[in-house]
């Protein structure tokens, strides 16, 4: 789950209220543990939850393809994966009509883990966002803290990624995105896992 309001509380970031959060997402883990399946639910009114799904299409194990189904079910978009080698891939976003909506390229670290990347986004063929990022872990692999690039509109912020609870499996459960450029939250995420 997903919270915009939180508050800094008993040294620690939680959420205002634990009802009042603005959408949550589920991934699924095929056998190999990488996500074949994103469902995000939003609040589309105060009481109107609506939910979104992305399903991926894997060959001899490596993700090359994608659908997404809008909330009413509807297939909206086609993603394209290419990978240049096993730690950098690029993915294409089309609409049912072939027209390019997204485009981003991501590198991967030793681990398989999103190191850094850019996306950009596209309105009627139109570059309408473009925005590069690098990501720091710790030694224990949990990402730590973000850098952008928004070349776009000429910025630059940086977020830290601050985990104050993990399960017994070294997982973050808890973690709020601070945006020190602005001091602004970004956003916090309370995470159930479930392992199988």
């Amino acid at each position: 789950m997903h919270y915009k309001d939180v508050m800094f509380s008993n040294e620690q970031w939680m959420p205002t209220s634990f009802e009042k959060f603005y959408y949550t997402t589920v991934w699924h883990f095929n056998e190999q543990g990488f996500i074949d399946t994103i469902r995000s639910s939003y609040y589309f009114q105060s009481d109107s939850l609506v939910t979104s799904t992305l399903i991926y299409e894997f060959q001899n194990g490596v993700k090359v393809s994608g659908q997404y189904f809008d909330y009413s079910g509807v297939m909206t978009d086609l993603y394209k994966i290419t990978w240049s080698d096993k730690y950098k891939y690029t993915t294409i976003t089309t609409d049912t009509n072939g027209i390019k909506t997204f485009e981003s390229i991501s590198w991967l670290n030793t681990d398989f883990r999103d190191n850094k990347g850019e996306y950009k986004s596209f309105e009627n063929g139109k570059l309408v966002f473009h925005e590069r990022y690098s990501d720091l872990f710790d030694p224990k692999g949990q990402l730590i803290k973000a850098e952008f690039i928004n070349l776009t509109e000429d910025k630059t912020y940086v977020v830290l990624y601050k985990h104050s609870e993990l399960d017994k499996n070294g997982n973050s459960t808890i973690t709020t995105q601070i945006n020190i450029t602005d001091g602004t939250i970004k956003k916090m995420t309370i995470r159930d896992l479930e392992y199988y």
